[in-house]
């Protein structure tokens, strides 16, 4: 009975330990390398070029990436794992397979940019999830078993994390 459930809810902010150091990348699960080529044609040609943290490699399977641009077409992607869809904010591309293909690049042409200022910021979207065994160290809470409240009777369980970002910007 949903009664007799509880649930632990805990919203919190990651920010990185101080030992952490100089790497801004650890809360990201890719690097991603833009390069803007203007072409004079009223066109602009948008070069990317992705890795994903050896770190993050079981964790995500895909980023989206969202910008203010109406008129575009990949041209070109090295693994084929790449999508373009339009959505009310502009355009979205999805970077899929991830955890296939850890690393590669691609190109967007988009039309109808007076100047290429008007195609920032970008917005990165990306879930995470991930099997937490119980010995782990990654888990802060650890449970060792759930029991039914009724009966006495210890119940099968899994653990695991799944987080999604807000949105990083790319300006």
């Amino acid at each position: 009975m949903l009664a007799n459930l509880y649930s632990i809810h805990h919203l919190w902010k990651s920010v990185p330990k101080s030992s952490v150091g100089d790497d801004t990348n650890v809360l990201l699960p890719i690097v991603l390398t833009t390069w803007v080529n203007n072409n004079d044609n009223g066109t602009v040609t948008l070069t990317f070029e992705y890795e994903v943290l050896e770190s993050k490699k079981d964790v995500a399977k895909e980023v989206q990436l969202v910008m203010p641009a109406s008129n575009a077409t990949i041209e070109s992607s090295d693994n084929d794992n790449v999508t373009l869809t339009y959505v009310e904010d502009g355009l979205s591309l999805k970077i899929a397979k991830l955890d296939e293909f850890t690393s590669g690049s691609f190109e967007v042409l988009v039309g109808d940019v007076d100047d290429e200022e008007n195609l920032f910021p970008m917005e990165l979207y990306f879930e995470a999830s991930k099997v937490i065994e119980p010995s782990s160290k990654n888990a802060v809470v650890s449970v060792t078993s759930i029991t039914a409240n009724e009966t006495g009777e210890e119940l099968p369980f899994d653990m695991y994390y799944n987080t999604s970002n807000e949105g990083y910007y790319i300006v």
